[in-house]
C-alpha cells in the first residue's frame, strides 16, 4: 500500500468508534479487552497448518459477548520470504454459534474450518489483508492493500466502503447500505479447495499496469 494511502487508512480508523484494541494479523488475537482469544486446540494441528497454508497469517478470535468466531488470512505467505501471495488468497471467516451452544462459544474447543462460512475480500489477491479497528459489535474495518479500506459486516458477510460516514451507516441504520461487488460466499470446506478469482477486481479501483 502507499504511504498516501496508507496515511488515509490510518486517518479513518481513528475516527471510528473502536470497541478495544484490534488483534494482530500474524497469529492468533492476543489477550487484549474486548476480544477472547482462539486457543491452541481451536483447529486440529493438520487443519491449522492448511490453513496457513491456503490464506497466509491467520487471526483467530471472537468479539467478547458475542456469538461469532471469526478468522482473518491475510492472503501473505507465513513461510516464503518477503510478501508472497499464498494460493487461497485473502479471506474473512465466520462461525456462528446458534442458541449460544457453549461447546462452540468455547476457545479451547476443537472444531472444523467446515463448518465456517467464508467470504473474499473485493481485492481476494490483494494482500496483505489487514486489520484495522473493530467498530461497535459487528463491524470491522480492514486494509484490502490497493484496494484500500473496506468495512465488513460480520452478521451479513458483507462488505461496504471503508469511510466513517459509510461506517456510521451501518451502525446505525443496518440492513439499508449498498454492499460492494464480492465473490460468493462459501463454505469452509468449498474454500480450502477453490482459488481466489484472478483478474481485476470490479469492487476495486483501477491499479497500474492491470
Amino acid at each position: 500500500m502507499s504511504s498516501a494511502k496508507c496515511g488515509a487508512v490510518q486517518q479513518a480508523a481513528r475516527r471510528l468508534p473502536v470497541q478495544g484494541p484490534s488483534p494482530s494479523a500474524a497469529g492468533p488475537a492476543p489477550g487484549i479487552p474486548g476480544v477472547t482469544s482462539c486457543g491452541p486446540a481451536f483447529f486440529t494441528p493438520g487443519e491449522a497448518r492448511q490453513l496457513t497454508s491456503a490464506f497466509g497469517l491467520i487471526s483467530c478470535f471472537r468479539l467478547t459477548g458475542q456469538d461469532q468466531w471469526i478468522l482473518l488470512g491475510s492472503g501473505t505467505s507465513a513461510s516464503a520470504p518477503g510478501l508472497a501471495g499464498t494460493p487461497g488468497g485473502a479471506m474473512v471467516a465466520v462461525e456462528r454459534c446458534q442458541g449460544g451452544d457453549a461447546a462452540c462459544l468455547n476457545p479451547d474447543a476443537t472444531r472444523s474450518f467446515g463448518s465456517f462460512m467464508v467470504t473474499r475480500p473485493p481485492d481476494p489477491l490483494g494482500e496483505p489483508l489487514e486489520l484495522q479497528a473493530v467498530a461497535g459489535a459487528s463491524v470491522l474495518l480492514l486494509s484490502n492493500a490497493q484496494c484500500g479500506l473496506f468495512s465488513f459486516d460480520v452478521s451479513s458477510l458483507r462488505w461496504y466502503r471503508g469511510t466513517s460516514s459509510a461506517v456510521h451507516a451501518l451502525l446505525t441504520r443496518p440492513g439499508q447500505q449498498q454492499p460492494m461487488a464480492a465473490t460468493p460466499v462459501m463454505t469452509g470446506s468449498q474454500a480450502l479447495g477453490a482459488r481466489p478469482p484472478t483478474g481485476p477486481p470490479a469492487a476495486c479501483p483501477p491499479v497500474p499496469g492491470q
